[in-house]
């Protein structure tokens, strides 16, 4: 009798703790976990749907040339500083992404005298303002790592007080790496590559022929010329 007593507690005591389980196991299902799932969600993929960032590196185009109705144009090849604020759309899988950038470089330019005759050259101040916008993909390859590819168009207008045009326009495909060093931080690097076309025009000047006659309003032709571009730069992202 006693015997059976003891049996009938000790097996009380055991299904007392798989009970609380139980209960507890149905009241985290019944609350739905609200926080619990999306935080462990949000450490696999920390890569918000919208993100903004800074980046900051150098960028340059090669010597180009091109021939339009017989007419050869060449412009040559600068690297400067480059500036920009990333803004990206669509997180982890296909997005957009609009770039507004600021870069500074400069370029020699040909000096003449009131006759028209060259007699130098001069290196001109150029900043740049412009953007790149296009589609890209970013493929989550482990937990805190991202890689990116796209396609897309880079423009520049370059701000001068020689020129009465300077500016690029370029076909451009970044290569983008996006590592979190927590959910809402990640350091960023990427390179871009691409081909397009520049130009530069001067300003109409004043000139002078050999009988003192003044003639007003000539204008250089235009340099220009398809080249290669690229860029490289680090920076921020947040999230």
């Amino acid at each position: 009798m006693v015997g059976a007593l003891l049996d009938a507690q000790a097996a009380e005591a055991q299904s007392q703790p798989a009970s609380n389980a139980a209960v507890s196991a149905v009241g985290a299902q019944a609350l739905g976990n609200p926080r619990g799932d999306d935080l462990d969600e949000r450490k696999k993929d920390p890569m918000g749907w919208v993100g903004i960032g800074v980046k900051m590196g150098m960028a340059g185009t090669t010597a180009g040339e091109a021939t339009i109705d017989g007419y050869q144009g060449e412009t040559q090849g600068r690297t400067g500083m480059q500036l920009s604020v990333p803004i990206n759309l669509g997180g982890d899988g296909f997005g957009f992404v609009l770039e507004p950038l600021l870069t500074t470089s400069s370029v020699e330019r040909n000096t003449k005298d009131s006759s028209g005759v060259v007699n130098g050259t001069e290196s001109v101040s150029l900043l740049g303002l412009g953007g790149y916008l296009g589609p890209t993909i970013n493929f989550h390859v482990i937990d805190p790592l991202y890689l990116g590819f796209g396609v897309g168009l880079k423009g520049t207008y370059m701000l001068n007080d020689d020129f009465d045009l300077a500016a690029d326009i370029y076909g451009r495909v970044p290569v983008t790496a996006t590592y979190y060093l927590t959910n809402q931080v990640a350091l960023v690097g990427e390179i871009g590559f691409g081909y397009g076309a520049t130009v530069f025009a001067d300003k109409p000047s004043v000139m002078v022929d050999p009988i003192n006659q003044t003639v007003t309003n000539v204008k250089d032709d235009p340099n220009f010329g398809l080249a290669f571009m690229w860029d490289a730069s680090v920076g921020a992202r947040f999230p």
